[in-house]
């Protein structure tokens, strides 16, 4: 029988030296929503089943299975996005934001999202 292997650990991420809040700091920095844009796009094509297209003017635009367009903001595809930019994404997309660790978009007294 072959020798099991060891289940990773989150600790095993923890570089020489650091103390166990600089993991933490670290961890903060692994979030699924931390991704570059073109990273981000890279995943919404490929779980979601989204194309991305140009017009005769070249401007980018993803079209959702069912037929939507969006209109590919002016990020570049190197930048990183932020908590809030991946929110506002996966809400006008209408992509789940728990797939990208966000959490649930609250709503307001009166029941509106």
């Amino acid at each position: 029988m072959p020798p099991r292997s060891k289940k990773p650990s989150r600790f095993d991420s923890i570089p020489p030296g650091a103390s166990f809040e600089d993991d933490v700091q670290l961890d903060k920095l692994r979030q699924p929503w931390s991704l570059t844009f073109g990273e981000f796009l890279r995943l919404v094509r490929e779980r979601y089943g989204f194309t991305e297209y140009h017009d005769e003017d070249g401007i980018r635009f993803l079209r959702s299975p069912d037929g939507q367009s969006f209109l590919i903001s002016a990020i570049e595809v190197d930048d990183q996005l932020d908590e809030d930019t991946t929110g506002g994404l996966c809400l006008a997309w209408g992509i789940p934001l728990a797939d990208f660790g966000l959490p649930a978009e609250e709503s307001d007294e009166d029941g509106v999202a």
